[in-house]
């Protein structure tokens, strides 16, 4: 664990199927202890990276301005809390999950349906918080 990237390899505890990973639920965030989580990702040797505004970033004029920079603007990125990449390589996936978060939801999931083993779990900012996955990402979404 590197503050929000995993890397989850051998067996799990206990004879248990899979890694339970838990994703913030970014508009419930209060601080590391005090988070909702929004769902549960079942992983098998595989990492998990989020990237998102909810854990670093400064208000300004009432508004939730992110730490990712979108170089073309110069400015925070707007139109994701969050960005959730699912693939076998951790450091794949952490960066993926930061170039998702500056190009949007649109084209970050052209890219992630185009990378075969790579899924996407993504939330919009605020007011709306929807999630949007890829094709494959429900496989990994733990359901109980």
């Amino acid at each position: 664990d590197l503050g929000g990237d995993i890397r989850c390899f051998g067996a799990p505890f206990k004879g248990r199927e899979h890694w339970v990973i838990g994703l913030q639920n970014p508009n419930m965030v209060q601080n590391s202890a005090g988070s909702e989580v929004l769902l549960k990702l079942k992983i098998t040797d595989g990492a998990v990276a989020t990237s998102g505004d909810y854990q670093q970033f400064i208000m300004i004029e009432g508004k939730r301005r992110s730490h990712i920079i979108d170089r073309k603007t110069g400015t925070s990125t707007e139109g994701l809390s969050s960005v959730t990449i699912i693939t076998d390589n951790a450091t794949n996936a952490d960066a993926l999950a930061t170039a998702v978060s500056v190009m949007g939801y649109e084209k970050g999931l052209e890219l992630i349906e185009n990378i075969p083993g790579t899924e996407a779990i993504l939330i919009t900012s605020e007011p709306e918080f929807k999630l949007i996955k890829t094709s494959g990402a429900e496989r990994y979404i733990k359901n109980d």
